[in-house]
């Protein structure tokens, strides 16, 4: 008698066990089957308007005394385009413009904000992401995330309910071990999907204590609205011109890029048309700069200076190593005669302390591949983006990305262009550029010359410790400065 019983307590605890097995395996079934069903409803959307509130729960920076709600409109037309706008109470509207391309991402944002690389500014003292603050978090960050850690998810689904008068499924997602998402350590996760086709309308998430750290409530949402490029072309042309809004450029160097010709020629083409912008809004900068030219068919030793450039054209020159270390060269244009003013040191000084000479003389040439007016990166950019624009157009250049490289430290993407050998019309036969990820500016340039059946190195020049925007003046370029010895 004792026997059975223990034999029937075990087949129904076994049937009960198989009974819950089976219902988790159901609901997470179901959770699954409406991603599945919201990814394919997504795809079909070209556009969409929403407003969105952030709750800020524990995971703020802000006292624990209360939650902080932050409502913003946003704007999204695919691939990647973003205006995000909300009511300031102390400033009116705050306006952002996030273009996501191919080879950057361009932002437009008030003056008063500082904005990273990947689309985040500070806001009631919490970071707020624009692409986050929109469906991509679900469908970007969520979706993957909650794929990729299958294993360590159990779903519940608790049945229907209403986000104001949307009627919606509501599922908890608990992971067995915490997971990291957007610098949270979330535990689970509260989705409200629309019971029409499983589009988000509320996504919370709560801590291992099921406190509340963040939550997203997607309202007043419209799909496929009369939303075209010229609605953001109109936008980014009006706020170019504000001088209250600030325009950053972020390149990113995708590894697909290297084996895809038109990508790479895109993204050479913008990166040299940025450098040509970023270099119009400099009005002076100073660097260590190193030269070294193939002079009379011999590749010299590299030169050591220290420069001070201003626009239009001014130029402080001193070797700071080397056999000619103390000479100065000193070039300000409309003074001293447009001449080039060299002071000499060492037992030359004894005989020509200094010299006035023609900057496109034999003298002045002397040892030099270029005249002075072809100095600085002003001339490089200017040389550069012609001739790549007009070898991209003729499809006479072969492009290679050669990876990232330090140049004293700073970060560079180094591209490599090489152009016909017998070409006249460009100035060399082979270039690599090292553009600051941080500039967009070349800080290093390579060329060289197809001579001879082979290619020989003409030209290296280096700029280190640029400092951009100093405010030189008239003094800074007189031979009469204290610091000079002229």
């Amino acid at each position: 008698m004792v026997k059975k019983f223990f034999i029937s307590f075990f087949l129904i605890a076994m049937q009960v066990s198989f009974f819950r097995c089976s219902n988790v395996t159901a609901e997470n079934d179901l959770l699954w089957d409406s991603f599945k069903e919201s990814k394919d409803f997504f795809e079909d959307i070209q556009n969409y308007v929403l407003t969105v509130k952030q709750d800020l729960g524990v995971n703020t920076l802000l006292p624990k005394s209360g939650t902080v709600n932050n409502l913003f409109e946003i704007t999204y037309l695919k691939p990647g385009q973003y205006y995000l706008g909300f009511k300031d109470n102390d400033a009116g509207v705050k306006e952002f413009i996030y273009v996501e391309g191919e080879t950057h991402r361009q932002f437009i944002y008030p003056k008063e904000f500082k904005i990273s690389g990947d689309g985040s500014f500070l806001y009631n003292r919490h970071v707020i992401s624009i692409k986050n603050s929109s469906l991509d978090f679900f469908y970007r960050l969520l979706i993957p995330l909650c794929e990729k850690e299958r294993q360590n998810i159990e779903s519940r689904f608790n049945g229907i309910s209403r986000v104001g008068e949307t009627q919606v499924a509501e599922f908890l997602i608990t992971f067995k071990k915490p997971v990291q998402i957007e610098d949270m350590n979330v535990k689970s996760i509260q989705l409200f999907l629309t019971k029409e086709n499983s589009i988000p309308q509320k996504i919370s998430f709560f801590n291992t204590d099921n406190l509340l750290l963040f939550s997203l409530s997607y309202e007043e949402l419209v799909f496929n609205v009369d939303i075209s490029e010229s609605f953001f072309a109109r936008k980014i042309s009006d706020k170019q011109l504000d001088k209250h809004m600030m325009v950053k450029k972020v390149f990113e160097f995708e590894k697909g890029m290297m084996n895809d010709k038109r990508k790479l020629r895109d993204f050479v083409s913008d990166l040299s048309q940025t450098a040509l912008n970023k270099y119009s809004k400099i009005t002076d900068y100073s660097a260590d700069f190193i030269r070294q030219e193939r002079v009379d068919g011999v590749i010299g030793e590299p030169e050591y200076f220290f420069i001070k450039f201003r626009k239009p054209f001014d130029l402080y020159l001193r070797w700071t190593k080397g056999k000619r270390k103390g000479w100065e060269l000193l070039y300000a244009r409309g003074r001293y005669n447009n001449q080039v003013v060299v002071h000499v040191s060492g037992l030359a000084n004894l005989l020509l302390p200094t010299l006035e000479l023609n900057p496109a003389g034999g003298i002045a040439m002397m040892n030099n591949r270029h005249s002075i007016l072809e100095f600085g990166i002003g001339y490089l950019i200017e040389n550069y983006y012609r001739d790549i624009k007009d070898a991209i157009e003729k499809d006479e250049v072969k492009l290679k990305y050669l990876g990232d490289k330090q140049v004293d430290g700073r970060l560079c993407w180094v591209i490599e262009a090489e152009l016909p050998k017998d070409s006249k019309e460009y100035y060399c036969y082979k270039s690599r550029l090292f553009f600051d990820q941080e500039y967009i500016l070349p800080i290093k340039s390579v060329f060289y010359e197809w001579k001879d059946g082979k290619e020989q190195l003409i030209e290296v020049y280096t700029y280190k410790n640029l400092s951009f925007n100093n405010g030189f003046t008239d003094y800074d370029f007189d031979r009469k400065n204290k610091n000079y010895d002229f």
